[in-house]
């Protein structure tokens, strides 16, 4: 199940080569700069003086100019599957924020907008590099900073929020998760609402795909914890919020529509989550690169799909596809690389490889052992190696591997991972 990390707000027409402002912005700052060196080499004295002024201006905004552009750098290597270069890249932007905020102090503003971005860009790039305690610390930041900058209400502090939680749910803490979740809902919930017809109608695409983007994070919580009529509702929901008030198909509809159909392959409504499945794929090849994680998740989701209709040619092909390119973007130890070795587990038992598939659920037991004590993917891997130990005749380790997964269960849903 894919993880609510590193999610940019995009709009479908939107095309990841395409120059974004934030480098616009800076080219357009240098460019000025080379304008006024050559003013102050040509031009009479009278004009350089009156240019000073104006230079004055254009030295003020240069930092603000230079952050905004590591924001939009630090995105693009991200996209590409560049995370180390990416969280070099935004620490050098909240350096850059940090030197400007006595500047910003003078106008009476607590925190830059932009300090939150290249926070929010580090936080992403930490969680794909498996480092997600640190990736908790910097969207707890990051949401402290939107709320000086610019109130709870605003779309970017529910965003962050958001994030924060998502980064929650991958470390295990599914009760604060929900809770950072729900606060976000009532809020976006609450400025959608009130939102009048003849309101910019940007705000109002940003506050429907934050609301989308938080429903989906609540329902991949709950499909975690097995809740399925609680995840459909909100998969459900995000998904007609969306084909209702947003003419483009963006990404958030995509990730909503392949959850759904996981929910679906998960429940035994095969056809109907093919439908969806199909369609979320197609939207994000709209959308990303052949290489992009997102379309990694949807040959997973096939893949998935392809295992419980017993076609086990087609399972183990998108598997391996979705393998090739999880490994690439996100390295061997994590967590949905972990998930995707317990799915070819499965397989490869299915297909009485059991040597072959006791390697592979070895290997993500061992990857989400060193990253938790208490998540439902460990509890689902000593499911699968139950199965394994039981069909070899091995009960005695079978039956260990059931009575640790009831006991990770256990501990989750009585909330010790709050």
């Amino acid at each position: 199940m894919q993880e609510r990390e590193g999610h940019q707000i995009t709009k479908a027409s939107t095309t990841l080569g395409a120059p974004s402002l934030g480098v616009i912005a800076f080219c357009f700052w240098i460019l000025m700069g080379a304008c006024f060196s050559l003013g102050f080499a040509v031009a009479e004295p009278a004009f350089r003086m009156v240019l000073v002024p104006v230079v004055l201006v254009w030295a003020v905004l240069g930092p603000f100019a230079m952050s905004y552009f590591f924001v939009d750098l630090s995105t693009i290597l991200s996209n590409f599957g560049g995370h180390e270069m990416a969280l070099k890249v935004a620490r050098v932007g909240i350096t850059v924020d940090e030197s400007i905020t006595p500047l910003i102090h003078l106008f009476g503003i607590h925190e830059s907008p932009l300090v939150v971005l290249n926070l929010m860009n580090e936080g992403n790039a930490l969680m794909r590099l498996n480092r997600f305690q640190e990736a908790c610390a910097r969207f707890e930041l990051a949401v402290d900073k939107a709320q000086a900058a610019l109130g709870w209400e605003h779309n970017l502090t529910q965003i962050v929020v958001g994030q924060h939680a998502g980064a929650l749910l991958c470390i295990g803490k599914f009760n604060q998760a929900e809770a950072c979740f729900k606060r976000s809902i009532a809020a976006t919930a609450v400025k959608l609402e009130h939102l009048d017809d003849d309101d910019d109608p940007d705000e109002e695409f940003q506050i429907v795909l934050v609301l989308a983007l938080d429903r989906f994070g609540l329902g991949s919580l709950f499909l975690k914890e097995s809740k399925f009529v609680q995840a459909e509702a909100q998969f459900e929901q995000a998904i007609k919020l969306l084909e209702e008030r947003v003419e483009e198909d963006t990404d958030v509809l995509a990730d909503n529509l392949n959850a759904l159909g996981e929910l679906y392959v998960r429940t035994g409504r095969l056809d109907e989550a093919r439908v969806l499945l199909e369609r979320a794929l197609r939207i994000r090849q709209q959308i990303f690169p052949r290489t992009h994680i997102a379309i990694a998740c949807s040959y997973q989701s096939f893949g998935y799909l392809y295992l419980e209709q017993k076609n086990f040619y087609d399972a183990k092909r998108y598997l391996a596809d979705a393998s090739k390119l999880k490994l690439d973007f996100l390295g061997e130890q994590h967590p949905e690389v972990a998930e995707l070795y317990r799915a070819q587990g499965e397989l490869e038992l299915e297909l009485r490889n059991a040597a072959k598939a006791e390697e592979l659920l070895n290997k993500a037991l061992k990857i989400l052992s060193e990253k938790f004590e208490s998540h439902p993917e460990l509890a689902c891997v000593l499911d699968s190696l139950a199965a394994l130990h039981s069909s070899v005749g091995n009960d005695s380790e079978a039956d260990r591997c059931q009575i640790r997964a009831a006991e990770i269960r256990r501990l989750i849903y009585n909330g010790f991972s709050a």
